[in-house]
């Protein structure tokens, strides 16, 4: 009896450091757009907001900009930003990304609807139609975990 009393106590426990050690535990997010549609030649300003949803404070990477964002095409192919992008942003000065307990912290992105913008390849105008955008914590070439999908409409130039 005491086995099975004693762990429950572990399991909690045990759930406790993860969420101290791994921020994707203790986050959630959510974009905002300034527009919700725009042609090739103009930029989005996209807000991907980070909220400590833990009661511990927490450190979202060790990056300048530890959150990026995802745009995808109807089909879910990823189409921006380009693949490598977030490797050419530059930070100037330290920017402080921990977050206090049920505390928020906001990141203003830029984006232009090309394929492969910021990388060493040819950009090509995206074709009009709805895209999904969707925010989170970069890790590698991936995010994790990713906000609610908001929606974006392409226009012709």
């Amino acid at each position: 009896m005491r086995r099975l009393l004693f762990l429950p106590f572990v399991v909690i426990f045990g759930h406790s450091c993860k969420e101290a050690t791994d921020p994707a535990t203790a986050v959630a997010f959510t974009v905002t757009l300034d527009r919700t549609s725009a042609t090739p030649s103009e930029s989005v300003r996209i807000t991907v907001t980070a909220m400590n949803i833990s009661r511990r404070p927490i450190t979202l990477g060790d990056g300048c900009i530890p959150v990026s964002f995802r745009v995808y095409d109807a089909t879910g192919l990823r189409v921006g930003p380009g693949v490598g992008a977030e490797a050419n942003i530059a930070c100037y000065d330290e920017i402080n990304n921990s977050i206090a307990p049920s505390g928020r912290r906001s990141y203003g992105l830029l984006w232009s609807p090309i394929e492969n913008s910021g990388v060493a390849t040819t950009a090509v105008p995206l074709p009009p139609g709805t895209y999904t955008i969707v925010g989170g914590l970069r890790e590698g070439e991936g995010l994790r975990p990713v906000s609610e999908p908001v929606f974006f409409e392409v226009l012709a130039p």
